[in-house]
């Protein structure tokens, strides 16, 4: 086993680069894939013991390795990932600037309301004053 701070500077970076480089859509699946894959290799890796090995160890041992593995690793695995998430998605602000995306309207008919010209109608209804009706400020009598 090298240095240790360059094997978790180097979880980091991976991160961030995969952060920088997988696409808007795929970024939740990433992120998900990454969190769990200690997860999915522990699971590995007892399943091919328990196949490879004779059964003198019980399901009651993974488990309990489970426990103390992923309370030893689990919180530096958090605070790595989310410091790799927290870089890639600066340097994804920085270096990736994404276009607007545009806003999905319904195509127009030949004349449907919704898609009216930009021409102000005025109505024979006209809306009353703030003022009540009054204009030279007088008060009208009824």
């Amino acid at each position: 086993m090298g240095n240790i701070w360059a094997e978790i500077g180097l979880a980091i970076a991976a991160l961030a680069l995969l952060i920088l480089l997988v696409p808007r859509r795929w970024l939740g699946r990433t992120i998900l894939l990454w969190l769990v894959s200690p997860l999915i290799v522990y699971v590995a890796v007892i399943l091919w013991e328990s196949i490879t090995l004779p059964t003198r160890y019980g399901l009651g041992n993974a488990v309990y390795g489970f426990m103390l593995i992923s309370s030893i690793l689990a919180l530096p695995w958090l605070i790595g990932s989310a410091l790799g998430l927290a870089i890639g998605f600066g340097l994804r602000r920085l270096l990736r600037r994404e276009p607007p995306q545009p806003r999905h309207h319904r195509p127009c008919r030949s004349r449907p309301r919704s898609c009216a010209s930009r021409r102000t109608v005025r109505s024979a209804w006209r809306s009353r004053p703030w003022n009540g009706g009054v204009r030279d400020g007088s008060i009208p009598r009824a």
